[in-house]
C-alpha cells in the first residue's frame, strides 16, 4: 500500500500517536496533479495485562490529506461562563480528536541525561 511514517509521533498515557501517509491508487492517472493521498492516525495503545508486550492498534483515516505534521497536545484555556475543567485534545493538522486515558493524574516528567 506504500503507507508511511513521514511526521513524529507523539506519547501520552502509555499510548502512542501515529500519523501516516498513503498515496493514492497507483494505477490511477492525475496527470501533473500532485497526489495528496490519504492521511491516517495509528493508535497504538497497550494491553492492561503486565504480562504480555500486545497492543491494541486503532486507525483512525483523517479527513485531509497530504502528509500531516506530528500531533501536538494541547490543553484548550478554560471557559470564565463555564468555570468546569478542560478536557485537552490532540491536534494533527487541521483536525482534532480525542487522548485515550485519564488526565486526572497527568503530571509532566522531565529527565536529564549525564
Amino acid at each position: 500500500s506504500g503507507e508511511k511514517v513521514l511526521s513524529s509521533s507523539l506519547t501520552i498515557n502509555d499510548v502512542i500517536y501515529v500519523p501516516t501517509f498513503r498515496p493514492s491508487d497507483a494505477n490511477r492517472e492525475i496527470g501533473c496533479e500532485p497526489d495528496t493521498g490519504q492521511a491516517r492516525l495509528i493508535v497504538l495503545k497497550t494491553v492492561s495485562d503486565p504480562t504480555t508486550t500486545e497492543r491494541i492498534v486503532i486507525t483512525k483515516d483523517l479527513k485531509q490529506g497530504g502528509i500531516v505534521p506530528k500531533p501536538v497536545l494541547i490543553f484548550p484555556p478554560t471557559d470564565p461562563d463555564n468555570p468546569g475543567p478542560v478536557e485537552p485534545v490532540i491536534a494533527i493538522g487541521t483536525e482534532i480528536t480525542q487522548p485515550e486515558g485519564d488526565f486526572d493524574a497527568f503530571q509532566k516528567t522531565y529527565w536529564r541525561q549525564n
